[in-house]
Order: structure tokens, then sequence, then C-alpha cells
């Protein structure tokens, strides 16, 4: 079976889609940046491709929303 991979989110900033991946990594939850490196060498370009999408495996989707959407208690 391949595993399909969906955008969970979109970022317009690389550290929030670092933070974000992180934050779904440490849930055990496999993620990929697309789009990281363009913003990385050109800011500008960001929006231009759409943002920077987070995608986690189609299975995962649904834990992965509510994961992201939990705020960090400090």
């Amino acid at each position: 079976m391949i595993d399909l991979f969906v955008t969970v989110s979109t970022f317009s900033s690389s550290v929030d889609a670092e933070m974000a991946k992180s934050k779904l990594q440490g849930s055990g939850i496999d993620s990929i940046l697309f789009n990281d490196i363009i913003s990385t060498m050109n800011p500008l370009y960001t929006s231009a491709y759409g943002g920077i999408e987070l995608k986690v495996r189609q299975k995962d989707y649904d834990t992965a929303k509510i994961i992201l959407s939990e705020n960090v208690e400090n």
C-alpha cells in the first residue's frame, strides 16, 4: 500500500514550520516539509509557491490536526 501524504498546515515562516514539524515528531508522527528550501533561499518567493507545506501520512491527518491545534503551556 502506498502512503499518501496530505497537507495538514501551511506556513509563511520556515521557523514556524520547523516548530510544528518538531511538535508532530515529538508525538510520534512523521512529517515532511515542502517548499521550505525555496523559502530559506528567498523568503519573498514563499507566498508565490503557496507557503511552506507541512505534510503527514493520510492516516495521521486527524491526529496531526489535533496536535497542532493544542497550545503549549509554558
